[in-house]
């Protein structure tokens, strides 16, 4: 995440920045037509929204890391695992739910 702020009008600005490591890999996260970011972006917009009841606007972008990405974990096990990204957020988004995580705190995480 490059920047987290409350706008004066009670808005919330997130703007992150997805790192890929082949140029090749961007056109396929932005889709046809920027079909795909716009649908995350949107999604994403749509649920902070209704979690904090207030206007959230995201911005994304996908650029090449001129850095090697760092891809150690300790855990790289369960990274691998099919539904990795789809169980962590899900675990993420119920946490943010029932208030056991503040949007703070996960971007802090990351």
């Amino acid at each position: 995440m490059i920047e987290f702020r409350l706008r004066s009008d009670g808005a919330c600005k997130i703007t992150f920045n997805l790192d890929v490591i082949n140029e090749s890999q961007i056109p396929i996260l932005i889709g046809s037509h920027g079909r795909n970011i716009k649908y995350l972006k949107e999604r994403i917009e749509c649920e902070l929204t209704k979690k904090y009841q207030k206007e959230v606007l995201v911005n994304i972008t996908v650029t090449r890391s001129r850095e090697r990405i760092d891809v150690s974990n300790e855990n790289v096990e369960n990274i691998i695992a099919p539904g990795y990204g789809t169980r962590r957020a899900k675990e993420e988004l119920e946490a943010l739910t029932k208030g056991e995580l503040s949007l703070e705190d996960l971007t802090k995480k990351r």
